[in-house]
C-alpha cells in the first residue's frame, strides 16, 4: 500500500470509527476538503474500492455462517445462550478464517478494527 493509501485509509477509518469524536470527524472533513480535486477523486474511488472489500468480506461471513449454521446453537441470539449453547459455538467456529469477527459479534465486543485488518490484507 503506498502512501497515499495509507493516508486515505486513515481518513476513512476514523469517518467510519464508531468511537471517533466530533473533532477527529470534524478534522477528517477538513482534511479531505482540503485535497486538491484531483486528489478528491482519487480518494472517492478509493472509498469504493474499500466499500468493495467491505462488502465483500460481508458476504464471505455470511457465507461461512450459512456453512456453519447446522453446527450452531439452534438459538440464534448469543444473549439467550447458556454454556451449552457457546460450547458449541466455540467447536463450530473453531478454526475458521473469520473465528475472531465471528467471536467478538457474538460476544458483543468491537470488531470494526478485524474488518480493517482483513481490508488491509486486500489493498
Amino acid at each position: 500500500m503506498n502512501t497515499t493509501q495509507q493516508k486515505y485509509l486513515l481518513l476513512l477509518k476514523t469517518l467510519y470509527d464508531p468511537t471517533a469524536g466530533d473533532q477527529d470527524r470534524f478534522a477528517v472533513g477538513r482534511a479531505i476538503h482540503a485535497l486538491t480535486e484531483t486528489e478528491q477523486v482519487d480518494f472517492n474511488n478509493f472509498q469504493h474500492y474499500v466499500g468493495e472489500h467491505f462488502l465483500k468480506i460481508k458476504e464471505e461471513l455470511d457465507k461461512g455462517l450459512d456453512e456453519l449454521a447446522d453446527e450452531f446453537p439452534e438459538e440464534t441470539d448469543p444473549r439467550k445462550w447458556d454454556v451449552g449453547d457457546w460450547y458449541l459455538f466455540d467447536v463450530a467456529v473453531a478454526g475458521h478464517k473469520y473465528e475472531n469477527l465471528y467471536r467478538t459479534y457474538a460476544m458483543q465486543q468491537p470488531n470494526i478494527h478485524l474488518m480493517w485488518e482483513e481490508i488491509e490484507k486486500r489493498i
